[in-house]
Order: structure tokens, then C-alpha cells, then sequence
């Protein structure tokens, strides 16, 4: 399914359907059943597949981008897109001033292929931002906005998520229209 710049996977449906009810079985309805290995080993599948898309849908070259993953949830995301060739990751630890609910980074690495001091360096890198969950899109636009202001284009910015909600597909793309989102599955609602 392709919805404007909303790309959702639907490769090897039945086997994505199967990971996500264990996601959704643990997380969602609170049941028991669902051990922490076939936790890992369905968000393994998925997240495999969603890379796997990407690199067979997306131009991408592996040597010129930057895979951005917010702590920790977007660490995730590390080994589907190692085995899809990519090496260069960015590490981000944010959080939320509860009082605030302004955006504090706690932790930045990027890599060396990125520089702080020269932006037009960074114009044409590619990046992916990886992030399990799209719910309200408020730390994607952080992402996406320290992103831009290290020189690499909003064209050239990709958001890869297992899971979305509308009203943060609808917050992302109203302000970056340029940026393409790829998810594994679309919800109906936050």
C-alpha cells in the first residue's frame, strides 16, 4: 500500500501477519504465552523485512548512508540493516523535559562519515531514521530536524518504523513533505 509518501510493506504478508500477532499479543492485550525469544525473534523478521524492502525499493547506497537510531527502541533496527549492508549508524539518545515537553539529547554519536562543522559535506548523504514505533511523530520531527541542520536534504531522508498511527504520518508529513515513510504495519488510530 503507497499512500502519498507512506509506504507500508506488504512482502511476505502471511509470515509479517504472524510476527505482528505475537508483537500485538504481548504488548496490546497484556496475555501471557509470548516468551521473550519469540518476542526478539518475530521484531527479527520484521525488521528484516522492512529493510529488505527498503533496499530493494529505495536507491540507496549502503557506503552513503546514515541509519539514525533513537535510544534504545531504535536499536532494533541495528542488525536487519548491517545484514542489508549498511554500517554507518548514527546513535541518539533523547528524551522528553516532562515540564518542558521540549526534546533533551542525552547522548549523540555519529558516524565519521558525517560532519558537524561543514554541512554542505553532509548534502549528499542519504539517511534513514529507524524507529519501531511512528505513534505521534514528535520524536521523529526532532530527528528529522537535527538531520537538517547537519546539511543532509529532506529528500534524502527516509523514516522506517514497524508500526504507525495516522496522526503521526499526518503530523511528519505536514511538515516535511519531501521525506518518504516506509512502515511494517499501519494502525487506524494512536
Amino acid at each position: 500500500l503507497t499512500h502519498g509518501r507512506l509506504r507500508v510493506v506488504d512482502r511476505n504478508a502471511v509470515k509479517l501477519i504472524r510476527s505482528y500477532r505475537v508483537i500485538r499479543h504481548d504488548l496490546l492485550t497484556g496475555e501471557q504465552g509470548v516468551t521473550p525469544s519469540q518476542f526478539r525473534e518475530a521484531s527479527r523478521q520484521i525488521t528484516g523485512t522492512i529493510f529488505k524492502d527498503i533496499v530493494e525499493t529505495q536507491t540507496l547506497n549502503p557506503d552513503q548512508t546514515v541509519i539514525l537510531m533513537p535510544w534504545r527502541a531504535g536499536l532494533a533496527f541495528g542488525e536487519a540493516a548491517s545484514r542489508n549492508g549498511f554500517r554507518y549508524f548514527f546513535h541518539l539518545g533523547a528524551k522528553r523535559n516532562e515540564e518542558t515537553l521540549e526534546t533533551e539529547i542525552y547522548y549523540q554519536e555519529m558516524p565519521a562519515l558525517m560532519t558537524t562543522n561543514n554541512p554542505e559535506r553532509n548534502q549528499h548523504l542519504q539517511a534513514i531514521i529507524a524507529d519501531p514505533m511512528l505513534a505521534t511523530g514528535n520524536t521523529m520531527t526532532d530527528a528529522v530536524e537535527r538531520l537538517k541542520d547537519l546539511g543532509i536534504q529532506e529528500k534524502n531522508i527516509t523514516i522506517v518504523s514497524v508500526i504507525s498511527a495516522p496522526e503521526g504520518i499526518d503530523h511528519i508529513l505536514s511538515r516535511f513533505p519531501d521525506l518518504k515513510i516506509v512502515v511494517g504495519s499501519h494502525d487506524e488510530k494512536l
